[in-house]
This record gives structure tokens, sequence and C-alpha cells, in this order.
């Protein structure tokens, strides 16, 4: 059977035969064929050897990290598991492996350790494009990464410790395309290294992206799992349209509806039939498409609209100017005319009660309490990235940056400002009080008068 997989009798383009070391990946040698990639696939001494990686994608805001938390957070405590993380950032800063760290980090539940390390960033571009050097080079540093066997001094020293990774965890920028992502995973050296277990596309039901339809259709086309999230924000017509629009474009996908990005491994991994013919699939998906790196050829992608900045400030934030800042430069204020239309943000802010996430997706906007108050390094400034086409403007740019730090008012400003709130809400609440009083009393006298004179 030739979708026999994986196959014992094969032996595939990255083995080593009779001791000699394979060559192949060499500048000197011509890529693979697609037969070539496929055998490789089915070639069982690979398959034992390779580190398996799942691959999340899903446009700004969907929920990705969220997902990734937590599917952290529900593995089988009955398992010790070692996990490797890269985090793609299109703007220059990155703030997913820290807000992955306040949902998951590493935990110890007796003798289950589930080690979220090494966290690689890659920021500055996408991975489908600028940074994917530096995705294949994310890809073999992790593929080659030893764990510390000190954490396993308690287990029994006659089992075997494996040094090496169980898995890697790769969350994409929201703008990112998914197939130079894909076709990464079948480069000569990293398909000899690393499996491209799963493509978990991330659908925001919100926000569905059907108007750029080319860029959606590519990530659910590509996905072996496909998860429909925040179901309970939208009526029930509008997610019944979205699913249809799924389902019409991936019928064969595995499709998972969530309402809180609560999803565990097993959701996100194919059966082992399943997983050729899903290799296939990618394989002739993208096997005619031209992907240029690093080359001067023009490359039409999303992410070239769009444009993202990074503010940060120092000292404590005055929470009432921060909120009504958010609320204007956001979709949430819709009678704005400021030129603002932020769709998304995500950051960390100092307040005087602690570290405060900040989450801008469309006209959702959110300020959560941290619990990790060492997220922040003690002189590490609060930060702010934002995401939108009209970042491109410097004056936008710089209109944004004086509101930001305009929200950082100094502490004597911010005493000032708290105790002038103070004293207005008391005088207010005096105010409602002396005015209800004043009309109960008037209205009694009325009653009093009309009773008087005309009962």
């Amino acid at each position: 059977n030739e979708n026999a997989f994986p196959d014992r009798n094969i032996m595939c383009i990255f083995c080593d035969l009779e001791g000699v070391s394979n060559e192949f990946g060499k500048v000197d040698k011509a890529p693979p064929t697609l037969e070539e990639r496929l055998r490789a696939e089915r070639c069982r001494l690979l398959q034992e050897r390779r580190i398996p990686c799942f691959l999340f994608v899903g446009f700004l805001g969907a929920g990705k990290t969220t997902v990734l938390n937590s599917i952290l957070k529900n593995l089988d405590e009955k398992k010790r598991k070692r996990i490797g993380v890269i985090e793609n950032e299109a703007g220059p800063v990155s703030l997913d492996d820290k807000l992955l760290a306040v949902h998951s980090g590493s935990r110890n539940s007796g003798s289950a350790i589930t080690t979220v390390q090494p966290i690689i960033v890659t920021s500055g571009g996408c991975v489908c494009c600028k940074v994917r050097g530096d995705l294949v080079k994310g890809l073999l540093t992790l593929s080659e990464f030893q764990i510390d066997q000190s954490e396993s001094a308690e287990e029994n020293e006659s089992e075997e410790i494996e040094k090496g990774l169980d898995c890697i965890f790769l969350e994409a920028s929201g703008l990112a395309e998914v197939k130079p992502i894909i076709q990464t995973f079948y480069d000569s050296k990293v398909q000899r290294k690393v499996s491209l277990e799963s493509v978990i596309t991330v659908v925001d039901c919100t926000n569905p992206m059907t108007e750029n339809k080319e860029f959606f259709q590519q990530q659910l086309l590509l996905a072996d799992v496909i998860i429909l999230n925040k179901k309970n924000l939208v009526p029930s017509a509008s997610f019944k349209r979205t699913l249809h629009s799924v389902i019409s474009w991936n019928p064969t996908s595995t499709i998972k509806v969530v309402e809180n990005g609560h999803v565990t491994l097993c959701d996100i991994n194919p059966s082992i039939s399943e997983h050729f013919s899903l290799v296939k699939n990618r394989l002739h998906l993208i096997e005619n498409e031209r992907i240029t790196h690093d080359s001067g050829e023009k490359q039409n992608h999303l992410h070239d609209a769009w444009s993202t900045i990074a503010l940060e400030a120092h000292g404590l934030v005055h929470l009432k100017l921060l909120q009504q800042w958010l609320r204007n430069i956001s979709l949430e204020d819709n009678s704005a005319d400021n030129g603002f239309s932020i769709y998304r943000g995500k950051g960390l802010i100092r307040h005087v009660e602690g570290i405060l996430e900040v989450q801008i997706v469309g006209a959702h906007v959110s300020l959560n309490p941290v619990m990790n108050e060492t997220i922040l390094e003690e002189n590490e400034p609060s930060i702010l990235v934002l995401i939108a086409p009209c970042l491109k403007h410097e004056k936008v740019r710089e209109e944004l940056s004086a509101g930001f730090q305009r929200c950082f008012p100094g502490f004597y400003m911010n005493v000032f400002l708290t105790c002038r709130e103070f004293i207005c809400d008391v005088l207010m609440g005096a105010f409602v009080k002396i005015s209800s009083g004043l009309i109960d009393l008037a209205r009694g006298r009325i009653d009093t008068f009309f009773k008087a004179h005309y009962s």
C-alpha cells in the first residue's frame, strides 16, 4: 500500500546508509522533489527521531495565545512533558512570550513536570517572509535543545532519561501567510529534524475575516484542525454563517467549537492514519507556490498594508486616563473622528495596585489584573503594542505616543487627580442625595396641597 504510514521498509533521503552521513541539504545539492518529501514522511526511522511541531495560525485577536495557554494548562499531569515554544510578533517588541508566562509557565504536579522552555521570540516581522530565516534557526535550535537532567533526579535511575523536547508549539503572527511557513518545514534541514504534526487555525467568530477571503481561505485550506473561538459572543445566525463558510472551504478538517479558547492537546493531535493524508494535501497545495526569501522580488502579503508601534512609559498609570484614551483610539468609540482606528493592541501596564494586561480586539477593550507581579522586571517600563493600517503615518504615531505618555502623569499629579476624583465623587454623591431629598420634599408638599384643597 503506497499510503502505508509509517513503513519500516522505506529508507528516505535523510537516512544514514551504511554509516555514511547523508549530505543532502548542502548548497550544491538539488532541492528534494515532491516524491522524495512524501517518501521521507513515510519513513519510520525518520518519524522516530524527529520532534513534532504544532503550528497555530489565525488573524489578529483570534485567540491563539489563549488556546496555547489552555493546552499547556490542560496537559496530562501523569505524563512528563518538555515543550519548546516559538512566538512570532510582526512588531519590534514581543509580549506573547510574557503573557504565556502569566497563564502557564512551568508547573510541578507531583512527579509530573511540564517544562515550558525555552521560549524563542522572532519579532520585527512575520515568519512567512522577513524573519523566515529566524524560524529555521529557531526550529533547529529547539531540535537540538537539551533539558537539564537535574529536574529528573528523583526519577528511577534505571529508567532512560530523554534529554530532548517532547514537542514544539509555534504561534505565528496574526498577519502571517500560512503557505511559506508550512513550506519551511519541508526544507531539507528542517524536515530531517522536525515534523509538522498539525496546523491549527483559530477563527474569531466575532470577526471571521470574510472581507479578506484569500487570506482566510489559505488559513482554512491548509488547516488540519479549525478552532471556532468566542462562539458565546455572537448571535446564533452569525455563528451558523461562519460555520457554513468554514465547512465549504475545508470540509475534511476537524472543527472544534469553543467559547474561551478551552482546548486540549488531544483536540489538535491527528491520528497516525490521518497524518500522511494531511501531509500529502499540504505538499500538493504548496508545491507550485513560489516562495522567495531575502530576495528583491516583491511579495504581496496582507501585512504589507499594516504597521505596528510599541509604546513605552515609566511610572504608574492613571487608570481613568488610560481607559478614556483606549476608548478614543480603538474601534469602540465609533463616533470619534480622530484618525485612529486601532484594530489590535496588547500590553502590560504598571498600576498602583499591580500590573494590568491590556487587550484590544476591534471594538472590544479589556483591562485585567495580572497575578504574576514579576512579569515585568523592576526597571522595565509599561508597554503597549498597537497594530493597524493607520500606523504607517508618522503624525498618527507621534500623537499615539504623546497620548500614551499623558496616561502616566507622574506621582504628584497622580495623587492630585485621585484626590480630585474622590472629592468629585463625594460631592456628586452628596448632590444626588440633596437633590433626591429636595425632590421628595417637593412631592410631599404638592401632595399635601392637593389633599388640603381638592380632597
